[in-house]
């Protein structure tokens, strides 16, 4: 009898422990992304069906992560699954029914050749334009409110500006624009299980931190105040900035906008120009290149104000399902009968 209760206990015990570490609840949330270019970009989207809105689904469970890409039909285009344990990520291609896996080492590898191919070459050919660079960041609490999917919500919004002014050495113009990104958030302070998301997000973050290397991040930040102390310090800002950003966005609305001085005097000329003399480089965007950007998209964008500034991007991505929601465990393995691809 006393072997019995001592087993009752243990059982009674161990169901006790298991409720107080047991993992958190899985997760589902369903986002609707639309976004609209502008100029021959907007046309050349709207051919290949690029402004059509895109359903994504994603689901959380414990140290896995799958997203699901869906067609305006409801049909499965493509998924995204992470494994945090197995240190691997399956993208999946469901229309030819393949799929690839790629490790974080692997990853991490391929992102530190495609910076190396892409780090731009000093030429003795062509003077590159000197550009002063300054930017800004800034958040404005509203106070306006809003009920979305059940939550209430406040208008949260977030600028980035970028202005740069410099001579461009090929023309021996001095101009001054600059780019504008304005995201405008409506965040609710809490989600109800939405901590199984942010423990997901960092649980990735420190894995990848750790394959990159424990001071990767520190010492980019490093390199950054030595070669654009005016970069470090608007991300310095940045992130004190996100810190009034508390809680969960259910909708997006990011804005990208150029502008240049007097881009609008000059937009008729400009609008004979090619597409493919648009800036190669940020100077040449925010220096006197810049400007011819400006008078480019100020013609063709009919939202473009008299003051030269265009819209080159705009998207909404709109929160129309979330919350705590049972996820089958075998949604994060690839689909029996896919074919599997080798990454070169």
């Amino acid at each position: 009898m006393k072997n019995f209760r001592l087993a009752v206990l243990g059982i009674l015990l161990v169901g006790l422990l298991g409720l107080a570490f047991s993992p958190l609840p899985d997760f589902k949330t369903t986002t609707v992304t639309q976004m609209k270019f502008t100029g021959m970009l907007g046309t050349m989207m709207k051919m290949f069906g690029g402004n059509k809105p895109i359903t994504s689904t994603q689901y959380i469970q414990g140290h896995k992560s799958r997203s699901d890409n869906l067609d305006e039909k409801g049909n499965l285009t493509s998924s995204a699954i992470i494994d945090l344990d197995r240190e691997v990520m399956i993208n999946i291609d469901h229309k030819k029914k393949e799929y690839t896996e790629t490790t974080f080492a692997e990853f991490l590898q391929r992102l530190n050749e495609m910076k190396e191919k892409t780090k731009p070459q000093p030429t003795a050919e062509k003077e590159q334009p000197e550009v002063k660079m300054s930017f800004d960041v800034k958040v404005d609490r509203t106070g306006e409110k809003k009920t979305i999917a059940g939550y209430s919500t406040e208008k949260v919004i977030l600028t980035m500006t970028a202005t740069g002014e410099g001579t461009d050495a090929e023309s021996g113009e001095t101009g001054k624009g600059g780019m504008m990104v304005t995201s405008t958030h409506w965040m609710a302070s809490s989600v109800k299980g939405y901590e199984e998301v942010q423990a997901f997000q960092m649980a990735f973050a420190q894995k990848l931190g750790e394959k990159a290397g424990a001071n990767s991040m520190a010492q980019l930040l490093e390199n950054l105040k030595k070669t654009n102390p005016q970069l470090a310090e608007a991300m310095k800002k940045l992130e004190q900035e996100g810190k009034k950003l508390q809680g969960v966005s259910l909708v997006t609305t990011t804005v990208f906008e150029t502008w240049a001085e007097g881009a609008a005097d000059q937009a008729p000329q400009a609008e004979k120009a090619e597409e493919s003399n648009a800036p190669k480089s940020v100077g040449g965007l925010l220096g006197g290149l810049g400007k011819k950007l400006g008078q480019k998209a100020a013609k063709k964008d009919e939202s473009a104000s008299n003051n030269g500034r265009a819209v080159l991007l705009e998207s909404t991505s709109e929160i129309t399902a979330i919350g705590s929601s049972a996820v089958e465990a075998g949604l994060f393995t690839a689909p029996v009968g896919y074919k599997k691809k080798e990454t070169k």
